[in-house]
């Protein structure tokens, strides 16, 4: 587990530097958020989601390569590319029912401009579905592995 701790800390400086702009401090204070301002929705973002999220994306990813790297021969790794990349869908999984839903409010209230949600909506689709497809290569590998 020593071995783990270098790559930890890139991940958490890694997704600090995805989600600062710049280096003060503020968000560890209460009212630090990010405001998403659509028509007439307001929505406010916590940053230590905005953090969690980052860190889930970026710990996923490079354990995505670091599984390949290592061939699948280290257990460590490969269980900690399994919890984060089902973390990383679940995330996934709400940020896409979440647009779902934006979309389903525009056609009720008959906005016709919903359009601009479909690139992303279908983007994240795509890439929720390529997570889903490599946890479930990565399950076979680890029991053809352990079968052997």
């Amino acid at each position: 587990m020593k071995k783990e701790l270098p790559y930890l800390f890139l991940c958490i400086v890694m997704a600090l530097l995805l989600t600062r702009n710049s280096l003060d401090f503020q968000w560890f204070l209460a009212d630090s958020t990010l405001d998403i301002n659509m028509r007439d929705t307001y929505f406010e973002y916590d940053y230590i989601y905005k953090f969690i999220d980052a860190f889930v994306f970026t710990f996923a990813l490079m354990y995505f390569f670091r599984i390949f790297y290592t061939k699948f021969k280290n257990r460590v790794v490969n269980y900690l590319y399994l919890s984060f990349n089902g973390l990383f869908i679940l995330l996934l999984v709400f940020i896409i029912q979440s647009i779902y839903m934006l979309i389903k409010s525009f056609q009720e209230l008959q906005i016709h401009s919903h359009n601009e949600f479909n690139l992303g909506f279908y983007s994240l689709i795509v890439i929720a579905v390529a997570a889903i497809v490599l946890e479930v290569y990565t399950i076979v590998r680890l029991r053809k592995r352990k079968a052997s």
